[in-house]
């Protein structure tokens, strides 16, 4: 098991990865406020301080394992989180 801390930490040294494409790519910023909590772990939000989030992919992190999923941005937050409850993968299985 990991704590929220340490989930978080890892999404922190993920987004923050320096990018070959993009140098000056400015530090990225874990929204907080914006994170949820379930049963399995946390879903974590990020942007670029004093910018909306858009196009950023949540990042889901389990809490038994560490786990990381990048999520998408195709679909809703709720539609990923429900595959991964029901496939533990947060991109396969759409509804039945």
């Amino acid at each position: 098991m990991i704590s929220r801390y340490a989930a978080r930490a890892k999404v922190e040294t993920l987004i923050n990865e320096p990018d070959p494409y993009w140098p000056g790519r400015p530090r990225l910023e874990i929204r907080d406020e914006l994170t949820l909590e379930r049963a399995y772990g946390w879903v974590f939000f990020y942007d670029i301080p004093g910018h909306a989030a858009a196009g950023n992919a949540p990042v889901l992190v389990t809490s038994t394992d560490g786990e990381v999923h990048v999520l998408g941005t195709a679909l809703p937050v709720e539609e990923y989180l429900a595959r991964f409850e029901r496939t533990g993968d947060p991109h396969r299985g759409a509804a039945p």
